[in-house]
């Protein structure tokens, strides 16, 4: 009787089914995952202009306003340079909901920004979604979460 090493067409065509079968379960949980990440940087960036915020709050009795998208801004000490996806930012008093201050995300290679509004008065009861996601372009709103 002979050995013979390798695997046989059979087995190698069974190998490559299963393999294809794998790749399309999990290509649509990868990419969630991938979509995860990337809201997961704009909520950090905007919720860090909010803590700068808050401070420059305390500190002046006023927000700062950045109203242009910026890489960097040394007031509020605001850096997305280091970014992969979101690498502008920028806040300013909400054209969208009046009496809220609201602080932006910008990823370019997604064309997406996402927004984060809270009460510029504490004292203020406004009813506000916590994260807005809109087309860069059309600022057409593609989710929003409450």
């Amino acid at each position: 009787m002979k050995n013979q090493a390798g695997f046989t067409l059979v087995e190698f065509a069974v190998t490559l089914v299963i393999i294809g079968v794998l790749t399309v379960i999990c290509m649509p949980i990868y990419k969630g995952f991938i979509e995860k990440v990337r809201l997961s940087e704009a909520k950090v960036l905007t919720g860090s202009i909010l803590s700068a915020q808050r401070v420059y709050y305390a500190r002046y009795g006023e927000y700062y306003d950045v109203p242009s998208w910026v890489d960097y801004d040394e007031t509020l000490t605001i850096d997305s340079r280091s970014n992969r996806y979101f690498i502008k930012a920028k806040t300013t008093y909400s054209a969208r909901y009046p009496g809220a201050i609201e602080a932006g995300a910008y990823s370019q290679s997604q064309n997406i920004v996402v927004y984060q509004f809270w009460p510029a008065n504490s004292g203020l009861n406004v009813n506000l979604p916590r994260w807005l996601i809109c087309a860069a372009d059309t600022d057409a709103v593609i989710a929003e979460e409450w």
